[in-house]
């Protein structure tokens, strides 16, 4: 199944979020996104299959491998290339 571009820039979005708070609640993403809660819960189950973050009651909390948990010295080597520029 494909996904539309729609839920690509709202999964994004809740990256975003995640990167900068840490933990979002569900309810807190549909204010933000406009969405319905049933949306929110496909978007961050497809989330959670792709390791962004951990699906907890009532939200979700980012991964070690969402920016904001990451281990400084691991995001410092990722994406160099960018960086130098």
């Amino acid at each position: 199944m494909q996904t539309s571009q729609k839920a690509m820039e709202r999964q994004s979005r809740i990256r975003d979020l995640l990167c900068s708070k840490g933990t979002l609640t569900l309810q807190e993403l549909v204010v933000l996104l406009n969405c319905s809660e049933a949306t929110i819960r496909n978007d961050l189950s497809k989330l959670e299959k792709e390791g962004v973050l951990q699906r907890v009651f009532g939200g979700a909390v980012a991964n070690e491998s969402t920016g904001r948990n990451s281990v400084i010295s691991k995001r410092m080597n990722r994406e160099v290339e960018e960086k130098n520029k």
